[in-house]
């Protein structure tokens, strides 16, 4: 009878060592799904470079807009923008807490975006003077390896920054003029 007990035990010990693998699996396979899906449905867009005047040296903003297309609400964690221009000259770079970073604006101010809303993001770049005088004016711009994070009732969600930026700073084409003659006269260059 002590056989039969003892048999009994190790055999409800193993099913219940396999059933909570299969368990572990399962709910690691469903909180992957959960965050893919999540991750889909939430959607930066609107992506534009344009030039922020009145300042020296002038600076770039990039904006786009984020959307909630989730079933809940989410919160604005961090960001990593690299912008580059020409295809693979950097301009610049910002990264860190969202809300803690002078170089990014969040409006609605509010970090929280509910679900079916959307903000506006703007991220202020200072480019390399030089590249004021060969790229920036009239290059296309692009994200490499950007993106912002938001935090989610199932853990923090990674959401990729990509898509076509539209360059407003063409329009700027004369502003920009007189800050490239003001950095000449200043180094002392001749054209």
């Amino acid at each position: 009878m002590e056989v039969v007990v003892t048999l009994v035990t190790w055999l409800s010990e193993i099913v219940r060592w396999v059933l909570g693998k299969v368990w572990t699996l399962f709910v690691r396979w469903w909180l992957r799904w959960i965050r893919r899906r999540m991750s889909e449905a939430i959607i930066p867009s609107d992506f534009s470079v344009n030039v922020i005047t009145g300042v020296d040296p002038l600076r770039l903003v990039l904006q786009f807009k984020l959307h909630n297309g989730s079933a809940s609400g989410i919160r604005l964690n961090r960001i990593t923008a690299h912008l580059f221009c020409g295809g693979s000259a950097h301009i610049g770079s910002v990264a860190g807490a969202v809300l803690d970073n002078p170089f990014v604006h969040v409006s609605p101010a509010s970090p929280i975006i509910g679900r079916g809303k959307s903000v506006d993001i703007s991220v202020d770049i200072t480019p390399d003077i030089y590249l004021w005088f060969w790229l920036l004016p009239d290059s296309n711009y692009s994200l490499h390896s950007s993106s912002i994070e938001v935090l989610t009732s199932w853990g923090a969600i990674d959401v990729p920054l990509t898509g076509d930026v539209t360059s407003e700073v063409g329009k700027y084409k004369g502003r920009i003029d007189e800050f490239l003659d003001r950095v000449r006269r200043v180094l002392g260059i001749r054209q």
